[in-house]
């Protein structure tokens, strides 16, 4: 899995709805550098090509509500290198991304392949229980 971290910055208040417009400005960049990618990428079925933290505030101006964040971590993951290359290609540092009210500019952007190492195993929540110990209770009116 590759993971992007990218700081944004943001002049004024960004607004609480904003998962829509920044996946749609974010797609909006990668359409205009691969058209073929950003079309994999909206109609991928099953696994998602692109998975998107929410901003995370790092910075207030003023007291700490979220009005008032100007700085932020947004965390991009994906399992196709492809994808992984555009983002860090499109969001380079000093790109701006444009929503409805506000706009965000990419402060820095880091990129790295994470490994992943898990292991199946069956797990048992509750014993079985046999039939002699399974009752029924009574109910007396």
């Amino acid at each position: 899995m590759f993971t992007t971290d990218i700081v944004l910055s943001s002049e004024t208040s960004v607004p609480y709805d904003y998962k829509y417009e920044l996946y749609s400005a974010i797609q909006t960049h990668i359409r205009d550098h691969n058209p073929e990618l950003s079309t994999l990428i909206h109609g991928s079925k099953g696994i998602p090509l692109l998975n998107m933290s929410s901003l995370l505030p790092l910075r207030f101006d003023g007291p700490a509500k979220w009005p008032n964040a100007r700085l932020f971590a947004l965390v991009i993951n994906t399992v196709n290198s492809d994808v992984a290359e555009t983002i860090s290609s499109v969001l380079e540092k000093g790109t701006t991304i444009i929503l409805n009210s506000s706009m965000l500019s990419v402060i820095s952007i880091s990129k790295r392949q994470v490994i992943l190492k898990y292991t199946l195993s069956t797990v048992t929540l509750f014993p079985p229980r046999s039939s002699a110990s399974f009752s029924t209770p009574m109910m007396m009116w």
